[in-house]
């Protein structure tokens, strides 16, 4: 598989965790000291994003909420043989109760910039996840509105 295929495959899985997947977790994803921020709120470590989608998780299948994201437009800018840049977008919809929700426009369309770092016999990780949110509507979560 191919650099582009490969960032496109943790890309995927990153969503899917975080979608549908609560069985494989989503800090598995990053490196260790890994940072994700995403609007108003930055989370340094993997124990701190594990424990940030564990609370997720809990908070979702206490009140029904559902959400997908959907990344779009991947540009992989390497850096080197180990490192990369990585800008895309991502749409997320979310809503409250059983499938088939009724449809609505996007909670949130976000800026996402990727550094990922492929250590000696390990995958692709991500050393750093930011999302910008560009849009917010009915449904976006509070961190992504400051």
């Amino acid at each position: 598989m191919d650099t582009y295929s490969e960032i496109a495959a943790l890309n995927a899985d990153y969503w899917l965790r975080v979608d549908q997947r609560r069985d494989l977790p989503v800090a598995e994803l990053y490196v260790e000291d890994g940072q994700f921020t995403a609007g108003a709120m930055a989370l340094a470590g993997r124990p701190a994003i594990a424990e940030f989608f564990l609370h997720r998780d809990r908070e979702q299948l206490a009140s029904g909420r559902r959400t997908r994201h959907l990344h779009v437009n991947l540009d992989v800018d390497p850096i080197s043989a180990e490192r990369i840049v990585c800008r895309s977008t991502v749409m997320v919809f979310a809503g409250v109760g059983d499938p088939p929700l009724e449809a609505a426009g996007p909670s949130t369309i976000a800026d996402v910039e990727d550094v990922c770092v492929r250590r000696p016999g390990e995958p692709w990780r991500f050393e750093s996840r930011r999302l910008t949110p560009v849009f917010v509507g009915a449904g976006a979560a509070s961190f992504v509105r400051s």
